[in-house]
């Protein structure tokens, strides 16, 4: 076992080794039994994960194909090298000429559906005018509801009491008979004797009288 620094050292004259005999200065009589050993060592260390280099191409004898555009010939590039087999044409401006036909041809086809079911598009085309109609008219009602309340014009958020339909800004939510359920009442009719006399929990007249909660209108306008 040999010390880290004379290991490195012994890995550095394999590496020159296995150099000079790859540009040919290392003449073949001159080479020892053990220098063949040092410089496949030396390549091994180079390559520890025996990883397969990429051969190089001969530029005298490329690959060929034929542009489906122009139908000229073109030859391998390094830039196609991992998706040579998908490449159909030889440029940019080729490829750019290729989508544009293939997008004429698919509007050519989608224009062709349309001619057939003329009957369809139309139906297809007032539904749509229709809904977008009404978006718009319900977009209008929205904003004029706003600039009213704005204004101080619309009494727009109220709800009617349940008893005299009155539009109020705030209800009281409580039960007056078990058959009704849940009622919403203002507030004049809720300080009635029939509803709980202006009580929260009632004054006891009530029998069947239970609290419930309020509602505001919180679109009120000062």
């Amino acid at each position: 076992q040999q010390p880290p620094r004379r290991q490195e050292e012994a890995k550095k004259r394999m590496l020159s080794v296995a150099r000079l005999a790859t540009i040919g200065l290392l003449s073949r009589g001159s080479m020892s039994v053990a220098q063949p050993h040092a410089v496949c060592l030396a390549m091994k260390a180079r390559n520890p994960n025996n990883l397969p280099e990429m051969k190089a191409r001969n530029p005298n004898n490329l690959p060929e194909k034929v542009c489906v555009v122009c139908h000229r010939p073109f030859t391998w590039r390094k830039k196609w090298e991992r998706c040579w087999d998908d490449v159909t044409t030889c440029s940019k401006r080729c490829n750019n000429e290729r989508k544009r036909s293939n997008r004429i041809a698919r509007g050519a086809a989608d224009a062709e559906g349309e001619d057939a079911m003329p009957c369809d598009v139309s139906s297809d085309a007032s539904d749509g005018a229709a809904e977008k109609a009404n978006k718009k008219a319900a977009k209008k009602a929205a904003k004029a509801e706003r600039r009213a309340r704005r204004e101080g014009v619309s009494s727009g958020g109220q709800k009617a009491c349940d008893l005299c339909a009155r539009s109020v800004d705030l209800l009281i939510r409580c039960e007056i008979d078990r058959s009704s359920g849940w009622r919403m009442v203002c507030g004049r009719c809720w300080k009635t004797p029939a509803v709980a006399g202006g009580v929260p929990d009632g004054d006891g007249q009530n029998p069947n009288y239970r609290y419930g909660g309020l509602w505001k209108n919180l679109h009120r306008t000062a």
